[in-house]
């Protein structure tokens, strides 16, 4: 994977929502893949944080590169 920039797109199914965990006290709908923005990149530790919007709030999730 290249190194992304700020304000590239990115699609991913974070852990939360996936089958295997159960969320009793969130309603997540039918939200399954995020599509959010890279806000933040760190060359120096190889990793970006990714930020999306979603009907329960906003997750950021960080990813290595």
């Amino acid at each position: 994977m290249s190194v992304p920039e700020i304000g590239d797109p990115y699609s991913w199914v974070p852990e939360v929502f996936s089958e295997h965990v159960h969320l009793s006290s969130i309603k997540l709908g039918a939200v399954a893949r995020l599509n959010g923005r890279v806000v933040l990149v760190n060359e120096a530790h190889r990793f970006f944080r990714v930020e999306a919007a979603f009907p329960g709030g906003t997750l950021r999730e960080c990813f290595k590169f």
